[in-house]
């Protein structure tokens, strides 16, 4: 067929399209383009993070003043059920997470209150600390001495008091809200104030692992994998129950992990890191979306069948014959690859960005430089059931090709060999406990190093 007789087509095509959208009434057309029909929003909110969801509320508003948003207080006695009516979504802490918590609700980190251990840059013990750390219970105890030293400990609560702190020259150790000792945009101290390591381990010294604390967005991502003590931190949660989300729902709760994230420290909480934002966007990718039921009488089926055929016609014609054209070329450059790379919003669960080797491991580079790396669905799926893995230890020298994990699986052993070059600069130390992770979630909670 010519190019005349294939756009003749195609513009007969586009005319059935237009003619079937004119069939279908204002209100189906709402339905075709699967918008909510009932456009409102609805939060629950604990007391203690009223005055923060308050702030959420008011800021959403501005941006979606067509929104209709309820916020309503939980009283102390908790939720006897989740609110089940799309539109709905619940803001609790950690404390308050049992009160709420049901079956098969969905639970999502948004953001943290973060207690750190401060000096002053000037004191001259901070050197010992940086390198002996604390132990996590000081706080309880209210001080703390070695056969070295001795340093009274203090909790400052808001800017005034650390800022009245810093003037002081004090050679104590002082308790804060990280979000109340860092500078605007939460990636800096601020000036004077020097972090103060917790030994978690407690063997007296500051190992590789526990080294989080070169600032605060090292310190946000060790508290999210673990390596800072749970006394000293305390999660938010947005819960809905397990059903599909609404688009509203799921909007809003985008919209927390970013744009949202602005309004946590001006209330003193801290937001979440740059990797688990990416998990958390993940997860939310995957979430079922609801879908409006369509209306079945005989105008809209009239209208389906024909804008299904126009679309059946259109493609027949153009992208068939060129797909079929471009079939051998894809083929050899498929003999070619030694890898592929997956980019924008993921090709179906699998999230964007990742290199996958022929060893069947993926890749994905942070924004730091660094590499995480972890086992493709194939493999696992492949091994069935893992029962315990071996990580290469972290400050290894592997390169690329070398064995860096070991799955173990009923006894059996299979050796995966790295994508990339490098050092282990820490590995996944959940797996250790967990090492049904990889086959759960291999892209992100199952990451191994």
């Amino acid at each position: 067929m010519n190019f005349r007789g294939i756009m003749t087509l195609l513009f007969l095509s586009m005319m059935l399209l237009a003619a079937a959208q004119q069939d279908i009434p204002g209100e189906q057309n709402k339905q075709q383009a699967n918008m909510p029909q009932d456009e409102t929003l609805t939060l629950f909110s604990s007391q203690e993070m009223l005055a923060l969801s308050t702030r959420w509320m008011e800021a959403y508003r501005n941006l979606c003043p067509d929104l209709e948003i309820k916020l309503q207080a939980i009283p102390e006695s908790g939720l006897q059920e989740l609110p089940g009516e799309n539109g709905a979504i619940v803001l609790v802490e950690s404390e308050f997470l049992p009160a709420i918590r049901a079956e098969g609700s969905r639970v999502l980190c948004i953001g943290r209150e973060v207690l750190v251990p401060l000096v002053l840059g000037s004191n001259p013990l901070s050197g010992e600390l940086r390198e002996k750390g604390i132990p996590p219970d000081v706080l309880e105890s209210g001080h703390f001495s070695t056969a070295d030293l001795s340093l009274e400990v203090s909790v400052l609560a808001g800017r005034e008091e650390i800022d009245a702190f810093i003037r002081s020259g004090s050679r104590n150790l002082a308790f804060c809200r990280l979000a109340d000792a860092t500078e605007p945009g939460g990636t800096e101290l601020l000036p004077g104030l020097e972090l103060v390591p917790v030994d978690k381990n407690m063997n007296g010294t500051i190992d590789y692992s526990e080294d989080i604390y070169k600032n605060p967005e090292i310190l946000q991502r060790g508290v999210w994998i673990g390596k800072y003590p749970k006394s000293l931190y305390s999660n938010l949660y947005a819960v809905t129950t397990d059903r599909p989300l609404g688009k509203t729902e799921l909007a809003f709760l985008n919209w927390l992990m970013t744009v949202g994230q602005s309004e946590l420290a001006s209330a003193g909480y801290t937001g979440i890191a740059e990797s688990e934002l990416y998990s958390l966007r993940g997860r939310m990718a995957e979430s079922p979306v609801a879908v409006p039921a369509l209306t079945t009488d005989k105008a809209q089926l009239r209208s389906n069948w024909v804008i299904a055929g126009s679309i059946l016609i259109l493609l027949c014609i153009g992208f068939i014959p060129f797909l079929f054209f471009r079939k051998s070329a894809a083929e050899e450059g498929a003999e070619e690859a030694t890898g592929r790379i997956l980019t924008g919003e993921g090709t179906g669960s699998v999230p964007g960005g990742l290199y996958f080797d022929k060893s069947h491991t993926w890749a994905f580079m942070e924004k730091d430089g660094s590499v995480r790396v972890g086992i493709d669905p194939f493999l696992q799926r492949v091994t069935g059931p893992i029962s315990r893995v071996v990580i290469t230890e972290e400050g290894a020298k592997i390169r690329k090709g070398d064995a860096f994990l070991t799955l173990v699986q009923n006894g059996k052993k299979l050796q995966v060999k790295s994508p990339v070059s490098g050092v282990v600069r820490e590995m996944n130390t959940k797996l250790h406990q967990d090492p049904a992770a990889i086959n759960r979630d291999p892209f992100q909670e199952g990451w191994v190093c």
